[in-house]
This record gives structure tokens, C-alpha cells and sequence, in this order.
């Protein structure tokens, strides 16, 4: 009985022991899992941090490339169309300057090597593009023109039926390409064919058979500016290589190869004065004359440097009493007078604010034809400003 009992508190303390055993062993497991929840938990947090990193790396890279590609747009722009710069324009095609004549729209424009639109300028020959860079028709070719400017014209008919004798007038907008006429018909030239003396002077040196050196220079500048008989007959002789007769022949084909229709030079011009005037056959027009000085001021009289040349001879004249008269000094006038006994001209061009124009005027039979030639520039000028 005694031994019953004693195994009986044996198997109560193993029983206990058990169960304490038990429960130290869940408590060591609830911690356990607590300590790897939390290291879970840490190592969770970790990689989603270290993924949301990554995830905005990705998009701040996204970003910065977006950022580049758009800055990079910017910076390679492709130029297409019109561009001015400075002043020039210019016309692109894929960032590429165009050259040469070019049709863009309805006209075709003219680009010099450089891709600068030229204007109001001969590109080659019967080829001119007008104020606006564009290339004119055929019909409107710099020389001819067009037939316009009636109110003008009116205006200057109903002016000159009061004067005595006749007049033949020729006007044109070298900005519009528009003209006039009146009464075109031949008519002896005086000292305006000196115009067309230095032309020839200036074109033979153009091709190497005639030297510019400072004589001619000289006789060209007194020729011009001071309407000099001798110095004219001199550089006729000069075309004829040494003989006047010669020189008048050379000189009236070479203007029957420029288009001057209604021009002849086959007399040179007396020292003294024009009493005789029986064998007189030399001739020209308003026309003609108009022509040549818009050769002058389009660069096309000979080349760009002697239309220079030409020009600044025009402007140092010093017979001022016809057309530049009723110029005023904001304007710029170059001229050339001719007269004899019965007959006054004046050939000029104008560069005004409104305007460049040519204007040419030969009279006959008008003893008030000075002031009379004045009066008319002055319609003209206020016409056109």
C-alpha cells in the first residue's frame, strides 16, 4: 500500500513536471515566432522599400530622358519655309538654305549662293525678280514693262497742251515696273547721247578692249558732268580705235545690239557751236533713254560696277536746272541734260521715300522749256509722294 502510494505521487510530480516542461516550451515558441514576425516584417519593409526605390529611380529616369529627348527637340528644330534674319530672307527646305531660282507658290524667287532672296535686280539676262524677290513675266521684262500710270499721263497732258512747241515725255515706277509715254518719236539727242557714249566706253573695257586708265577716267567724268564736246568726241575716237568716223559706227551698232531702237549717233558734237545743223543725223527717244537709265539703276549697264560708276557720275552733274530742280534734298536725282538752240532734254532717274522712278523729257520749239522741264519733274515727284 505504502509503495502504491509513494509511485502515485511519483507519477503526480512527473505529470507536473510535464506540464511545466510544456508550457516553458510554448512560451519559447511564442517568442520564436514573435521575433520572426518581427524579422519578417523588417525584411518585408526592406524589400518594398528597396522596390520603391527602384520604382521611382525607373521613373526619374524615365523622367530625366523625356526631359532630354525634349530638350534635344528643341535644339535640333527643323527649319522649313521663310526666314529673316538681319534684314535677308532666306527660304529652307529640311534646314537647308535653297539657292538659285526657286518656285514657292504661284512665283518663282531668285537665292544667290549664299541663300539670300535677291530683289530688284537682273539675275540673268531677261531675267529680273522685282522689289518683292519674284520673278516677272516675260511681258512685264524690266525694259517694256507695263502700259500704266494713266493718271499720271493725264496729268501731264492736260500740262504741256499749255506749253508752246512739243514735248515727249517718258516716265516708269522702278518699283512697280508700270510706265508712261508720250509722244515717243525720234528726235535729235544733243549731249543726252553721252549716255550712251559712256555705255559703250564702259562696255568695251568690260571685255578687255579698252583700258580705263586715269585719261579716260578724266574724259568720262568731264563728259558727263560738265557736258564736254571734246571729251565726247575724244572717247568716240577711242571706240573707233583711233578714228572718229569709225568710233560713230562702233558706237551706233553697238546701241542697235542693246535694243535702242530709235537711236543713231553718227555725228560728233561741235566745239563752238550749232549753227549748221543741215547734216545732222543723229537721233534717239525718250524710250531709249528711259531704258538706259533704268539699266543704271537695276545694275545692268554693262555689270553691277560700271552701273556704279555710271550713277555716281549722274548724281555729280552739275546742270541742275531741269529735273533735279524740283527735287527736294531728301530725295537723290542723277541727270543729263542736252540742249541746242530750239531744243531742251534732261534724262534722270529719282530715288524718293515713295518711290524710284526714271523720267525723261525732250522739247522743241518751247522757249520757257527749262522751266517748263522743271514744272513737269515736279508733277512727277508729287505723283509718286
Amino acid at each position: 500500500m505504502k509503495s502504491k502510494s509513494k509511485m502515485t505521487i511519483s507519477c503526480i510530480f512527473l505529470f507536473l513536471l510535464c506540464l511545466i516542461l510544456l508550457s516553458f516550451s510554448l512560451n519559447k515558441c511564442e517568442s520564436l515566432t514573435d521575433n520572426q514576425l518581427a524579422s519578417n516584417i523588417a525584411s518585408n519593409n526592406a524589400s518594398y522599400n528597396s522596390s520603391e526605390n527602384a520604382s521611382e529611380n525607373i521613373d526619374d529616369s524615365k523622367k530625366s530622358t523625356t526631359e532630354e529627348n525634349a530638350n534635344n527637340k528643341k535644339t535640333k528644330t527643323v527649319l522649313n519655309g521663310w526666314v529673316k534674319k538681319s534684314g535677308k530672307k532666306y527660304y529652307y527646305i529640311n534646314n537647308k538654305k535653297v539657292t538659285g531660282l526657286k518656285k514657292i507658290g504661284k512665283y518663282k524667287y531668285y537665292f544667290n549662293k549664299k541663300g539670300v532672296m535677291q530683289k530688284n535686280k537682273m539675275i540673268a539676262k531677261n531675267k529680273f525678280v522685282n522689289k518683292k524677290g519674284r520673278l516677272v513675266n516675260k511681258s512685264e521684262l524690266y525694259e517694256y514693262g507695263v502700259n500704266g500710270l494713266s493718271g499720271l499721263k493725264k496729268k501731264l497732258n492736260s500740262q504741256i497742251k499749255n506749253y508752246n512747241g512739243s514735248y515727249s515725255i517718258y516716265v516708269k515706277n522702278l518699283d512697280t515696273n508700270r510706265y508712261m509715254v508720250i509722244n515717243n518719236k525720234e528726235l535729235y539727242p544733243a549731249s543726252t547721247v553721252k549716255l550712251y557714249c559712256m555705255e559703250a566706253i564702259y562696255d568695251k573695257a568690260n571685255k578687255g578692249k579698252l583700258k580705263i586708265d586715269t585719261t579716260t577716267l578724266s574724259l568720262l567724268n568731264s563728259m558727263i558732268t560738265v557736258s564736254s564736246n571734246e571729251a565726247y568726241n575724244q572717247l568716240v575716237t577711242k571706240l573707233g580705235n583711233g578714228s572718229l568716223s569709225k568710233g560713230l559706227t562702233y558706237l551706233t551698232n553697238y546701241c542697235k545690239k542693246q535694243g535702242y531702237k530709235d537711236t543713231v549717233c553718227a555725228n560728233s558734237l561741235p566745239l563752238s557751236s550749232y549753227n549748221n545743223m543741215s547734216s545732222v543725223k543723229s537721233h534717239t527717244s525718250v524710250r531709249d533713254l528711259g531704258h538706259l537709265i533704268e539699266r543704271i539703276n537695276r545694275n545692268s549697264l554693262v555689270n553691277k560696277s560700271y552701273s556704279k560708276a555710271a550713277k555716281s557720275l549722274m548724281l555729280k552733274q552739275q546742270r541742275r536746272s531741269k529735273i533735279p530742280s524740283a527735287i527736294p534734298s531728301s530725295a537723290s536725282c542723277g541727270n543729263k541734260t542736252g540742249e541746242i538752240p530750239g531744243m531742251d532734254h534732261d534724262a534722270a532717274f529719282v530715288l524718293s521715300k515713295n518711290a524710284d522712278y526714271v523720267i525723261v523729257v525732250m522739247s522743241k520749239g518751247d522757249y520757257q522749256a527749262i522751266s517748263h522741264i522743271s514744272s513737269i519733274s515736279k508733277t512727277v515727284y508729287n505723283h509718286f509722294n
